[in-house]
């Protein structure tokens, strides 16, 4: 392979992004807070590294996956950051999912020391980033893009949508999730009804997945839900914040959105019922919470 990869953040999707890019023939090195995330990986054949320092040094492309705003502002931008760190003409490839404000800076400070940066939010779930089929939404300079294509290929495929500049991608990114997590909530609801009114969860679940109504949310998720299996993909406490990075974006375009607003209460209503660590398929439990409060039960 070309490229000598950095890897920084290895939560649920970071790390099978990370294992992917190793069973890929990458040299990956690795670096999270949590070593136990890097030593599972140093298995499979990547290399850890003791601090984000060291990670630079050795890495021609370094990627990142991190959980929220704060800590990307942070990992860029604090001391020893990761801006200030790559020598110019190296690359960094930021796969989070955060404002478009934090992703702009990164492309500017970058610009200035003559660092490559692509915008790469992934669209993926757990078994799509292990099996390379995750969704790319890049935002990047064409020229840029083409260079290190073979990165982003190793993780989606012929899935890398060139969708602008960055930014761009985290915009495309935080509409995507407003739909999907509003056809979860929906999804829901209508169970809800759908089951009260007698219709065994598992036959609704086959009729429904076949028929118009159905979503990739539903056809994905709710086969977990008649299990009542809610094992965290995508949890309650990432799923709201993003909801509310979606709000803050409208706002700043001075875009009215009570949907998003209606969605965003009950995801943060799921995080007061203490379900934040739980996939995001566990809003169910707090829909029916407050159906229960009508009268209405699945139980």
């Amino acid at each position: 392979m070309s490229y000598e990869l950095g890897f920084v953040g290895l939560g649920n999707l970071g790390g099978e992004l990370a294992g992917r890019l190793i069973d890929c023939g990458f040299k990956v090195n690795l670096y999270d807070i949590d070593t136990e995330k890097v030593n599972a990986l140093e298995e499979r054949g990547g290399i850890g590294a003791q601090s984000i320092v060291e990670l630079t040094q050795k890495s021609d492309v370094v990627l990142t996956s991190l959980p929220n705003p704060k800590v990307v502002d942070n990992v860029y931008f604090g001391k020893d950051g990761l801006l200030s760190l790559l020598a110019p003409g190296k690359c960094v490839i930021e796969l989070s999912t955060i404002d478009i404000q934090t992703m702009k800076k990164i492309a500017e400070q970058g610009k200035e020391r003559n660092i490559n940066i692509i915008d790469a939010p992934v669209s993926a779930g757990i078994p799509e980033a292990r099996a390379g089929a995750a969704v790319l939404l890049v935002g990047a300079e064409e020229n840029v893009l083409e260079r290190y294509r073979e990165v982003l290929e190793a993780l989606a495929g012929d899935k890398i949508f060139h969708v602008g500049l960055p930014g761009d991608g985290k915009a495309i990114k935080l509409i995507n999730n407003l739909m999907s997590l509003g056809s979860v909530l929906i999804g829901a609801e209508a169970y809800l009804i759908g089951v009260q009114s007698g219709i065994e969860p598992k036959r609704l679940y086959d009729v429904l997945s076949q028929c118009a109504g159905r979503s990739f949310q539903f056809v994905k998720r709710f086969p977990n839900w008649v299990e009542r299996d809610f094992e965290a993909g995508f949890s309650i406490d990432l799923g709201t914040k993003d909801l509310k990075l979606v709000l803050d974006m409208a706002n700043q375009l001075n875009r009215e959105t009570p949907l998003a607003k209606h969605i965003f209460s009950y995801f943060e209503e799921a995080q007061k019922d203490g379900l934040g660590k739980l996939d995001v398929l566990a809003v169910t439990e707090t829909v029916e919470k407050l159906a229960k409060k009508q009268g209405m039960s699945l139980t």
